[in-house]
């Protein structure tokens, strides 16, 4: 096993045009982020992403919560982004980055809520070259023993952090990343035509799949946290307050199929149905919110 490649010299950035425009994205974004510059908010994931705002798929990893998780960030794109633009050239490090920020991003999303930062791509790219180092001679330094302990270690310690309530980080865009990594892995060590074909047909399968997770017909099925209905039952109110009831219907339909107890909710729901002259579904949310707001009787000793 040969020596493991080492991250060049910072001076060497301009070497590696994808992975710095990412990390000097990153940086300028994060740095207003923290300034509190509203002018940000398009960056960030979540609803929207459906809506015809693609891009906070992608554009959402730019943000960083803190200098802390900025920095380590950096540190390891710098690391394993190098080594992949280095060895596969700049289209496809910026392709494999788009996927990966894709699919971690919409599967956070899906299971959780929206999540911000790089470390999905990270976790991706990292995946890829430990699938790869065995696979192909191309990529035989790419990792050692140590980096992937650390990384493996790091994984572990995240979810641990999380559990404890110590923490909050996004989980599951490290291994939505690590599962479209491995992919994209596997398929690019194939030397066969047909075998790299099936094996880029499993990659845009996986990446999809991790999509339709954040998808407005999915996401209210495996979503996972509490909170994740109130964000769209507040977004669906401001689209009712603006008279855009069909975006109120959808995103307040959402909201209470997550969430089926607040009666104002279903209030806000009926009253945009009315407004789009749905008749039914409006008498049938309406009697919904009456029911969840009858108080619950005492019993009697």
């Amino acid at each position: 096993m040969p020596a493991v490649r080492r991250p060049p010299p910072i001076r060497d950035l301009l070497y590696y045009p994808v992975t710095a425009h990412v990390i000097v994205l990153a940086v300028l974004a994060s740095l207003l982020f923290w300034a509190g510059v509203a002018e940000v908010e398009f960056l960030k994931g979540g609803f929207r992403a459906w809506q015809g705002e693609v891009w906070r798929f992608v554009t959402s990893s730019l943000l960083h919560d803190d200098p802390v998780h900025l920095f380590f960030n950096l540190y390891f794109l710098w690391w394993f982004g190098t080594y992949v633009e280095e060895r596969l050239g700049s289209i496809r490090m910026l392709l494999i980055c788009l996927m990966i920020a894709a699919g971690s991003d919409a599967a956070e999303y899906g299971f959780v809520g929206p999540s911000i930062g790089l470390s999905g791509i990270n976790y991706g790219l990292f995946a890829m070259l430990w699938v790869l180092r065995s696979r192909d001679w191309r990529f035989a330094d790419a990792l050692d023993r140590q980096m992937i302990a650390m990384v493996s270690a790091v994984f572990v310690i995240c979810i641990l952090l999380t559990i404890a309530n110590v923490y909050g980080v996004a989980n599951v865009a490290h291994a939505a990343g690590a599962l479209i990594g491995t992919a994209i892995g596997l398929a690019a060590a194939q030397r066969r035509a047909t075998r790299a074909l099936a094996g880029w047909i499993a990659v845009a399968i996986v990446t999809v799949s991790c999509v339709l997770l954040a998808s407005p017909w999915v996401r209210p099925t495996v979503n996972m946290s509490r909170r994740a209905a109130n964000e769209l039952a507040a977004a669906g109110t401001a689209a009712l307050q603006d008279g855009d009831d069909t975006a109120a219907v959808q995103l307040l339909r959402q909201a209470v199929r997550m969430n089926p107890r607040e009666p104002d909710w279903w209030h806000n729901l009926s009253l945009a149905y009315h407004r789009l002259g749905r008749a039914e579904e409006s008498k049938e949310a309406r009697r919904r919110a009456s029911e969840l707001r009858v108080p619950m009787m005492p019993k009697q000793d």
